[in-house]
């Protein structure tokens, strides 16, 4: 017995099993926030996979099959991701205030894509706002201007 825990307390701790490597791209960054706000409800609208589709050939200038192609591979990657502070990361790193903000512009337009405003896709958004600076009355800007935006269409 003695021995059997002399060989345990001596041993390497066992390794990790290699996770996927994040990749630090931007766009996939904001695709997997994007992401993460259209599951908050847990159930994801059609209606919102095309805004973050959207979402993804206008601000990073993919191609709609790139785009679709991303948003079936970060849906994917959400149920395997261990939380959103990567993602914050790259985004915090590499984005400026405004670019910040339009980030949650973006979150907004996916949760509101199909017609309801659920209390869970807010305070995920309102979470990761903060992660984000960005200030509580830009939070309320950028609402504002996606239900606005949400109304025109």
């Amino acid at each position: 017995m003695l021995n059997f825990l002399r060989k345990v307390m001596n041993a390497e701790p066992p390794k990790p099993e290699p996770e996927e490597q994040f990749d630090d791209s931007v766009d996939v960054a904001v695709a997997m926030l994007l992401m993460e706000v259209a599951r908050a409800n847990f159930e994801i609208d059609p209606a919102q996979c095309t805004a973050i589709e959207r979402a993804l050939t206008q601000r990073f200038s993919l191609s709609e099959a790139e785009a679709h192609e991303m948003t079936e591979h970060v849906n994917e990657a959400v149920n395997h991701s261990t939380g959103i502070w990567p993602f914050i990361r790259v985004i915090n790193a590499q984005f400026n205030a405004a670019q910040r903000f339009q980030v949650v512009e973006l979150l907004w337009a996916v949760a509101l894509a199909d017609n309801h405003k659920h209390e869970l896709e807010e305070a995920a958004i309102r979470r990761i706002a903060d992660l984000l600076y960005v200030s509580h009355s830009d939070f309320i800007r950028a609402k504002l201007i996606a239900e606005r935006t949400a109304r025109n269409t």
